[in-house]
């Protein structure tokens, strides 16, 4: 599943051919309500009859998708498993299903950065996801894979004895290159940042307004918004999402590994919503919900471009937004 763009092309969802209605029906994976942001406008038709998720069950679908279809790992206020592929692992197993090592790769890796490769200290692998991970270990033979030479998370490729993945080799691996500085800050664009790491959500208190966004990036925040034409990208986003507003978080990894990461919050909103804004504001500030965080001023400057001249705003406030 992806976010809201333009290209259908891009996003992806799983298509049910063994439902027990004999009718084609669509999976929800890693989420549990079908929307616009999650499911591409030609399979809107489709009606869901399975849900795989760990998120908090929001009631949907009720009528398509039947009790032991609704596969949601959620008890009270928490995960009961740290990754989706965890879910997949497991119903994989239950129905005997073949897999060939091209698909149980990808569903390692997504289990291993889900539970920062069972990482204690993280608080987010389970005993499921630890199952799950040696399941995929030991019910294939890897050394029959025809990219294990190709990929450094075999050890020693030529080992017979050592053909199973190295997973923190490949936890590792996967780190470098989420993480990868170049990346984010010379090959993204300001668009492409922003849909990176995109996710939608609905006001729970009023299903009827309008959803709002949250953009996670892997950069520091002044070298976001420093991306040409920043401003231009974010609000036109925005507009084709057709949300509130967007929160943008971004996470800069310190030098000094014993400092910990720092983490900022842009929120984007609208010129004609100025209401909304200083609400935001003020929850931030002020709530008692948000009273652990530790806020101080963070001056910035952002050069935008509008459709007269460039501005240079030194408060770190778009004219435009």
């Amino acid at each position: 599943v992806d976010d809201d763009n333009d290209n259908d092309d891009d996003r992806a969802i799983v298509v049910s051919l063994s439902c027990k209605n004999d009718k084609d029906g669509m999976t929800l994976v890693d989420h549990n309500r079908k929307s616009s942001s999650v499911v591409a406008a030609r399979f809107q038709s489709l009606s869901v009859t399975q849900i795989v998720d760990h998120h908090a069950d929001e009631g949907f679908h009720l009528n398509t998708v039947p009790d032991d279809q609704r596969i949601i790992a959620f008890e009270g206020t928490d995960a009961t498993v740290g990754s989706t592929c965890t879910l997949v692992v497991e119903t994989i197993v239950q129905n005997n299903m073949t897999i060939c090592p091209e698909i149980a790769l990808a569903l390692l890796a997504v289990i291993l950065l889900d539970t920062m490769n069972m990482n204690t200290d993280a608080g987010k692998g389970t005993l499921r996801d630890a199952n799950a991970i040696q399941t995929l270990l030991s019910i294939l033979d890897w050394n029959t894979t025809h990219f294990r030479k190709n990929i450094n998370i075999f050890g020693n490729p030529n080992n017979n004895d050592d053909d199973k993945p190295d997973c923190q080799a490949l936890f590792q691996t996967l780190q470098n290159a989420k993480f990868d500085y170049n990346f984010w800050n010379t090959e993204l664009n300001a668009k492409d940042a922003l849909r990176m790491d995109y996710k939608s959500f609905f006001p729970s208190s009023d299903p009827t307004k309008k959803k709002f966004g949250l953009s996670s990036i892997l950069l520091p925040m002044q070298n976001l918004i420093s991306k040409d034409n920043f401003s231009s990208h974010a609000m036109q986003y925005m507009k084709d999402l057709d949300i509130s507003f967007l929160g943008i978080l971004t996470l800069q990894i310190m030098d000094d590994k014993d400092e910990p990461p720092q983490r900022d919050l842009l929120i984007l909103v609208n010129n004609n919503n100025h209401t909304l804004l200083t609400e935001l504001k003020q929850y931030l500030l002020h709530h008692d919900d948000t009273a652990f965080l530790k806020i101080k001023e963070h001056p910035m400057s952002c050069t935008t471009t509008t459709t007269n001249e460039d501005n240079n705003n030194d408060d770190g406030i778009d004219d435009n937004n």
